[in-house]
């Protein structure tokens, strides 16, 4: 994903849960609902059992080299998410 392909999102936009139906609903609803992996070995994109435990709404979490590959498609060098707690108030995740 690019963020150009992002930006191309036309807004708003209506995610249809539990029936998601084409490529643009399932890029929104990756990029709003998808969490990391809880270990930094687990690669690749794997269903959210936790958010999405009957598969309904096709929630994944992505392994590091996921993020890894995203930095490196559009030239990052972090991400910043902000929609979980932490109890340390800070977590690190794909080598930081």
């Amino acid at each position: 994903m690019k963020l150009e392909d992002i930006e191309k999102i036309s807004r708003p936009f209506k995610v249809n849960l539990g029936g998601i139906s084409d490529q643009t609903q399932q890029m929104a609803v990756d990029l709003l609902w998808s969490d990391p992996t809880a270990s930094e070995d687990m690669m690749g994109m794997h269903p959210n059992t936790v958010r999405d435990p009957l598969k309904l709404n096709n929630i994944m979490c992505y392994g590091p080299d996921q993020v890894e590959k995203f930095l490196k498609v559009n030239q990052l060098s972090m991400i910043i998410r902000s929609h979980q707690n932490c109890m340390d108030g800070i977590d690190h995740f794909a080598s930081r």
